[in-house]
């Protein structure tokens, strides 16, 4: 369930999925359409949607809802990597090793269980480091390097893993 303070943000996403799976513009339109997706994932903080605050101040609590629209967006970004026809070879060789560190992150959190916090949080450490290396929503050195689609999925992908175990994690008992 998505708190009603993201539902701009599960808005914005579900009407983008909507025009990449029913897409027949051109690629100005699609251009356009993955600046809007740049723009949601660049608006994260670690991985963590947060919603806008009247004072500009971030709002720390994590609210419901983020594996959700984690999911939304890498559903989004996968949709654009089909439309552009991005296969998974054309990626950089500059970029390969920030690939094999994505993949090797979501191996390790498809195999951890919820209750081991430290290794989530430890993985999720990992996936931060990642993300906050990235200039301008962009892997790598200026200009951007061929692969950005697949490493944006990937990174994506574990942050929505990262949430999904923290939303199964048992209840800590009132103290």
């Amino acid at each position: 369930m998505i708190d009603s303070q993201l539902k701009n943000f599960a808005d914005q996403l579900i009407g983008i999925q909507r025009h990449l799976t029913n897409f027949d513009g051109d690629d100005i339109e699609l251009r356009r359409l993955q600046g809007m997706l740049v723009k949601i994932d660049n608006s994260r903080v670690n991985g963590i949607f947060y919603p806008p605050s009247l004072d500009g101040n971030l709002i720390q609590e994590i609210l419901p809802g983020q594996a959700e629209l984690n999911e939304l967006l890498a559903e989004c970004f996968n949709l654009v990597r089909v439309l552009v026809e991005a296969p998974e070879h054309e990626l950089a060789p500059e970029l390969s090793h920030i690939r094999k560190d994505l993949e090797h992150i979501l191996k390790s959190l498809g195999t951890l269980k919820p209750q081991d916090r430290t290794h989530l949080c430890c993985l999720q450490g990992r996936l931060n480091a990642i993300d906050s290396a990235r200039q301008d929503g962009t892997f790598g050195p200026l200009p951007a390097l061929p692969g950005q689609e697949i490493l944006n999925e990937l990174l994506v992908e574990g942050y929505n893993k990262v949430h999904a175990l923290y939303e199964a994690q048992p209840a800590s008992p009132a103290g």
